[in-house]
């Protein structure tokens, strides 16, 4: 059994989101400087900005091409995709930006002999990468007169126009219940920023334990009149079977087509898999459904589903979504519950159950999510986990 960190990476956790509350809800004005002389220029406010690099490179060169690397042949086709999101969250402004890198990275370098090499001569060394193709546009919110003011927020059909700057603020419990209804939905278009903390308390033929810190933002943005919500998930195992470090990364985007009967979601996701996995193909890609219907204004009930493909992977993910406001920001719901089938082996890998219990409340001024989580698996399958507790702080950013 490997030494237990829980202690670590809950200290680890906590003062993460002390540092970045602080850094949110602390007094005075907002400056942006850092990593030498160098000043980011504040931007207006709902400003959406999406890039695409492309590099092709054939030489003997390294990437920076400022060092000649003797007998080397290195060749690579990159593209790193690059999102922003300029916003305001407690007053302060804010920015997210996520930039997934994908392609391919070949190799090799001939040690010759009595060149003091650490191999034995005339070994060639070489390296492999992941292919990814990864294309986008440039997008802009005409910004609000005002240093302070915000872009109108976008209306959903059947839904009435936000109320003008001079209505009055809704009360403070239907305020909690509106934003706990929301958090509970994932195609809702609620920017949020989830800090993950996945105690691993027990699995299948390994007396071990285990942590996973996830760090989930969540951003609507829309494109083409079109709302969308972007989704990145960045876990980081600190303890359990396996390596520990960055773990597979998934990114999607779901374009959310409101419906009479409710929300109706469609679009890609993707998944780069760690270095030291044994699949096949560290990329995979494949379509993210969902659905949810508002039985009433405290019902939801509905469902998502996300889908990866790539040779060796076929992997369907299905998540019930279940989600009853109790009032003054607490629900009740069935929480992260992902239900995985193997399409390869022709069986489930994960069947769990539980529930999620949380509450919506302001901390000076800063909407916040605080939710535990039990879940239990019921699929036996050696080095699976059997149970687990989440615990998620979020941090809301409701559009103004």
């Amino acid at each position: 059994m490997k030494p237990r960190a829980h202690s670590r990476a809950v200290d680890f956790a906590v003062a993460a989101l002390l540092l970045l509350s602080g850094l949110l809800l602390a007094p005075g004005s907002a400056r942006a400087q850092g990593e030498g002389p160098r000043v980011y220029a504040l931007a207006p406010v709902g400003l959406n900005a999406v890039s695409v690099t492309f590099m092709k490179m054939s030489s003997n060169y390294n990437f920076a091409q400022d060092i000649l690397i003797q007998n080397a042949d290195i060749k690579s086709n990159v593209w790193a995709f690059n999102y922003n999101r300029f916003f305001n969250v407690g007053g302060r402004f804010a920015e997210i930006w996520i930039t997934p890198i994908g392609g391919d990275v070949s190799g090799s370098v001939k040690l010759l002999p009595g060149a003091g090499a650490i191999l034995p001569p005339g070994i060639q060394v070489a390296a492999a990468g992941i292919a990814c193709l990864l294309s986008g546009t440039a997008l802009a919110q005409n910004p609000a007169p005002g240093g302070d003011s915000q872009p109108p927020a976008p209306t959903v059909a059947g839904q009435a126009p936000a109320p003008a700057a001079t209505a009055q603020a809704p009360a403070a419990g239907s305020d909690a219940d509106e934003l706990s209804r929301q958090a509970t939905d994932p195609t809702a278009s609620l920017m949020s920023f989830n800090f993950i903390n996945d105690f691993r308390t027990s699995f299948y033929g390994v007396d071990d334990d285990g942590f996973e810190f996830r760090f989930q933002p969540v951003v609507p943005f829309r494109a083409w009149k079109t709302s969308n919500i972007l989704r990145l998930v960045v876990p980081y195992q600190t303890d359990g079977p396996g390596n520990e470090g960055l773990k597979s990364v998934s990114i999607f985007d779901l374009v959310v087509l409101p419906q009479k009967w409710g929300r109706f979601g469609i679009g890609p996701v993707m998944n780069l898999a760690e270095s030291e996995s044994a699949a096949e193909s560290k990329f995979s890609i494949g379509p993210a459904l969902g659905a949810v219907v508002p039985i009433s204004k405290k019902l939801n009930v509905g469902g998502f589903t996300q889908n990866l493909f790539a040779s060796g992977v076929a992997i369907t993910q299905l998540q019930p979504i279940v989600a009853f406001q109790l009032g003054s920001g607490w629900a009740l719901s069935a929480g992260d519950l992902q239900f995985a089938y193997d399409w390869n082996l022709g069986a489930w890998v994960s069947l769990p159950i539980g529930f999620q219990i949380g509450k919506v409340q302001r901390v000076a001024g800063q909407a916040m999510r605080l939710s535990l989580n039990p879940q239990w698996n019921l699929k036996d399958i050696d080095g699976a986990n059997k149970a687990k507790v989440v615990f998620t702080a979020t941090l809301l950013a409701p559009a103004k």
